[in-house]
């Protein structure tokens, strides 16, 4: 699929640079006034006189300026040669399809297998959890960066900034969901924390347990207009309902998968009342 937006800005700039290094003539001249003095180090574009500066271009010569500038400092284009727009064109889908900041950032992660697991979810939990994992939601922290005026305050504890981990772990009165969530998930086979934007780790119930995560984000966030904690029941019902064609072969239909966290679930209760018995019967006379 070809990205249009750089397509025909590499279409456009070909005739532009081809004036500007091509011979003598009224055009060529003209861009030489406004364009050789800040390419002075880069294109000798004078035999004999030296490019005078200028107060101020055209605002319509910034941006062909600029990208001469980065396409000589990247080597796409030299003295001498032509610009090949097929070139100039790869060049620029590398740079937008290449590591984002976040992924830079956090190198520890498997973002691949991340991408790959938010591409199986349905659309609105996709863009919940793409912009999660981008760190673009607007969070009550990112709308006071533009208006100071706006409460950067969680509307559920008022004590902390909401941020995006503020949001989906650290608020108090998420503690109970959030707990749910991180023994589900190591029941499932995760080792690692469900915190790290998706990155699952070695298990063969990637999926599942990505799902899962999903949900929580995405229901936290939509009831985060309601100023509500979405309840454990809610997280499950959903994550069944979005979960992908598995290839977890342990679960034969998505209602065994919950039937199986259900009962995970009781057993584990069962063992705390058991533990608990236990230890009143020893303090007992």
């Amino acid at each position: 699929m070809i990205n249009t937006t750089l397509f025909y800005r590499s279409l456009f700039l070909c005739p532009i640079y081809k004036v500007l290094t091509g011979p003598d003539s009224p055009e060529s001249s003209l861009l030489r006034f406004w364009l050789s003095f800040p390419l002075r180090n880069m294109l000798q574009l004078y035999n004999r006189n030296k490019p005078a500066s200028v107060i101020e271009r055209p605002s319509y010569l910034l941006e062909p300026l600029r990208q001469i500038k980065d396409l000589l400092s990247a080597g796409i284009l030299a003295q001498g040669k032509p610009m090949i727009h097929k070139k100039t064109y790869r060049h620029w889908i590398q740079e937008v399809s290449g590591l984002g900041k976040k992924e830079i950032l956090r190198p520890d992660l498997d973002w691949p297998n991340i991408w790959r697991e938010i591409a199986a979810l349905p659309g609105n939990v996709k863009e919940t959890m793409f912009l999660f994992n981008q760190r673009h939601l607007p969070t009550r922290t990112r709308c006071h960066r533009f208006d100071s005026l706006a409460d950067e305050n969680c509307q559920l504890c008022h004590q902390f900034p909401e941020t995006d981990e503020h949001l989906v772990i650290y608020c108090p009165p998420r503690n109970k969901v959030w707990s749910w969530l991180e023994g589900t998930v190591r029941r499932h086979g995760c080792k690692t924390p469900p915190e790290n934007r998706g990155d699952i780790g070695p298990t063969r119930h990637r999926r599942t347990i990505f799902t899962l995560v999903a949900a929580y984000i995405y229901a936290t966030w939509k009831e985060r207009s309601r100023n509500r904690i979405p309840t454990e029941v809610e997280v499950e019902n959903l994550w069944v309902s979005i979960l992908p064609p598995s290839r977890d072969h342990e679960f034969e239909s998505r209602w065994d998968l919950l039937e199986h966290s259900c009962m995970a679930k009781r057993m584990s209760s069962k063992q705390e009342i058991t533990s608990s018995s236990l230890i009143t019967d020893e303090k007992d006379p």
